[in-house]
């Protein structure tokens, strides 16, 4: 497969090679074929979450195939209890018990398939990336063909760190945003899916315009991926900005409106199933508009922009609620963003322009 090529791939393969080993694994410990087709059948029940338990039980027949037993009859009861995205966040939760803690906190707490503690869990909506990473990766090669490592991003505070070098996205180490683990969880999906569009959709291999002066030329098309702002800096030349920060916020902003296109044609159902948490996202947000009530001269860059995020967060949902009043420069940028196929290196030289050429003061990004 060349560079920047991406496929989607069967599932079939490897779920029939974890068959393949369960198999062995219970034939080892004399289970009868009768018997290995009645797991296989239970595992299947579950549906799309058939392949995580399937895994789960491969990892723990590797110690004792009797466990398999006793641990699809909890989660069968895990299931008559959770949704379909509860279910897979308790299954996470098992995955890293067994990763960080080993066998006995994973069966211990798979044993714990009461009513009273599966709604402590479900009271308890922080996902930590070590029990999802591997299912992000598997999630990411369907999406792709490509594999992709998923890695928490290091030495970084806050639950909004992500980004991506091309091979490896870097994502948060926990997010408990919302008060529901199933809402972490899909959020975690989304962050994954838009650091893998940014490598699909060509975000790190721009062809880029030269600003009025620069005498460099264009950035080369075969430069390499690159992690953060300050290698987006070096690659896109954005150090020839007066204020490199707004140019920076800028880019990453119409980025994420045209990535939005792109993954509304990629993976529809994510894409759906996120709109409600950015809509929750928007209406968290706030914006200090002083006692007057009205922005002040200092502070009507960061309103601009502030409004371009927000359209980004509502993806055009009707009726959405925004913190500041949207420009009519900002609603034309989003629907070019919208529409562009390539990346967004001319249109943020041209609202850069505008934005310094209409507005006086200094540029401070909001915090989220």
């Amino acid at each position: 497969m060349k560079p920047g090529e991406f496929k989607v791939l069967e599932k079939k393969d490897s779920r029939e090679h974890l068959r393949e080993e369960l198999g062995k694994n219970l034939r080892l410990h004399f289970f009868e074929e009768e018997e290995i087709g009645d797991i296989f059948r239970q595992i299947a029940a579950f549906g799309e979450l058939g392949g995580k338990v399937l895994a789960l039980c491969l990892q723990l027949s590797n110690t004792g195939s009797n466990l398999v037993e006793r641990t699809l009859r909890h989660i069968k009861k895990a299931a008559l209890e959770f949704s379909g995205d509860e279910l897979e966040a308790w299954l996470a939760k098992a995955f890293d018990l067994l990763d960080s803690s080993g066998l006995d906190a994973a069966v211990g707490f798979l044993g714990k398939s009461g009513p009273h503690h599966l709604a402590a869990f479900r009271a308890s909506p922080v996902i930590r990336l070590g029990g999802i990473s591997a299912r992000l990766e598997t999630y990411l090669k369907g999406l792709s063909g490509a594999d992709f490592h998923v890695s928490a991003a290091p030495g970084l505070p806050g639950p909004w760190n992500c980004y991506t070098d091309g091979s490896t996205i870097f994502l948060p180490e926990e997010v408990g945003v919302f008060a529901e683990a199933e809402k972490n969880l899909l959020l975690y999906r989304l962050m994954a899916a838009h650091k893998w569009a940014q490598a699909a959709a060509g975000t790190l291999r721009p062809h880029v315009p030269s600003p009025p002066g620069d005498k460099s030329g264009p950035a080369d098309e075969g430069a390499p991926d690159v992690p953060d702002d300050a290698a987006l800096e070096r690659l896109f030349s954005f150090s020839l900005f007066a204020d490199r920060g707004l140019a920076l916020d800028l880019y990453n902003i119409l980025e994420s409106i045209r990535l939005d296109s792109f993954l509304k044609s990629q993976v529809p159902g994510l894409f759906e199933k996120t709109l409600p948490l950015r809509l929750f996202l928007l209406a968290r947000r706030g914006f200090d508009t002083g006692a007057s009530g009205g922005l002040a001269e200092t502070s009507r860059k960061t309103a601009f922009v502030e409004g371009l995020f927000e359209l980004y967060l509502a993806a055009g949902a009707p009726g959405a609620s925004y913190r500041v009043e949207i420009a009519p420069e900002a609603k034309r940028a989003w629907r070019e963003a919208r529409s562009s196929q390539s990346p967004s290196q001319a249109l943020l030289f041209d609202l850069y322009r505008w934005i310094e050429d209409s507005f006086t003061g200094v540029y401070m990004p909001l915090e989220t």
